[in-house]
């Protein structure tokens, strides 16, 4: 997995979240990602491409209009993928 080797997921903030968390990557180069959610059924519930820079990233995930509950987040390329959880909770 070439991409785990590129980008690290530095956790998102504040996890547990309400409405909107903040999902922290460091990049070594940088290039197209698509972002996905899943929640733990493995329903997809968003899904866009994200422009990474090297260095520090934020991507903002509103989740306001989701039951509560634990989701996955996946950043993947042609290089791989790397993800993390998340817990909305209100």
């Amino acid at each position: 997995n070439l991409l785990s080797e590129n980008i690290e997921i530095t956790g998102n903030r504040p996890n547990p979240f309400s409405e909107e968390t903040i999902i922290g990557i460091n990049a070594l180069e940088g290039s197209d990602l698509e972002f996905e959610v899943f929640d733990v059924l493995g329903q997809k519930v968003e899904g866009r491409t994200v422009n990474v820079i090297p260095g520090q990233n934020d991507i903002v995930f509103n989740g306001a209009d989701l039951p509560d509950g634990i989701y996955v987040y996946t950043l993947s390329n042609e290089e791989g993928s790397v993800s993390g959880k998340m817990v909305l909770d209100r």
